[in-house]
């Protein structure tokens, strides 16, 4: 509803196509991948995943990030055509400094508060699907005293760096980021309020 809005003001025809076609479409997805997670995998669950259950785990989680780090480009994209900054499109990206020098300030600031999970996280996560080791889910965890934990509820793009994340509580936090995002976007930059 809240992009809607902001396509109702939109004057650029590409501006439009990026946010119809682009954003909107890459919300539904990112919505579904989200519940496809806890559809496949429910929080509670205490029996080990199966392995098509954990191939089908993997293959949401990188339809996941890449439209969660998609959307911020389409994002961008809208508001170069619409507002027509006038940029090489390697300088294209929210979180690019020149790119963000031009935005709203409170979307500026917004977005400050929001850097890290933007290149910490979103970022690398997208990286390693794109160009290094893809996400994965372990079908087990081993603890400390050599016993077996399944299901083991924890994603990585990698065994040797040893960074995994908790996916449920992740996916949700990435959400909730991700629709904060949007708002941000649709407030700041357009005066259109969420619903």
């Amino acid at each position: 509803m809240r992009l809607m809005k902001v396509d109702a003001k939109l004057t650029n025809n590409s501006a439009r196509e990026y946010l119809q076609h682009g954003a909107m479409r890459r919300l539904k997805v990112i919505n579904r991948c989200s519940r496809r997670v806890f559809t496949v995998y429910p929080h509670r669950r205490e029996t080990a995943l199966s392995d098509d259950e954990l191939e089908e785990l993997c293959i949401v989680l990188h339809a996941f990030y890449g439209n969660v780090y998609g959307l911020t480009d389409n994002l961008a994209w809208v508001l170069n055509f619409e507002r027509d900054f006038q940029l090489d499109r390697k300088h294209i990206g929210l979180y690019y400094k020149r790119f963000k020098s031009l935005l709203n300030p409170e979307f500026q600031n917004y977005l400050d508060t929001r850097t890290d999970w933007f290149h910490d996280h979103l970022k690398e996560f997208r990286d390693s699907i794109s160009h290094r080791i893809p996400l994965y889910i372990p079908p087990y965890g081993i603890t400390e005293n050599n016993e077996i934990i399944q299901p083991f509820p924890v994603y990585s793009g990698s065994i040797i760096d040893g960074k995994t994340m908790m996916l449920h509580g992740q996916v949700l936090a990435d959400v909730i980021t991700i629709n904060e995002l949007v708002d941000k976007f649709c407030e700041y930059e357009f005066d259109v309020f969420s619903v």
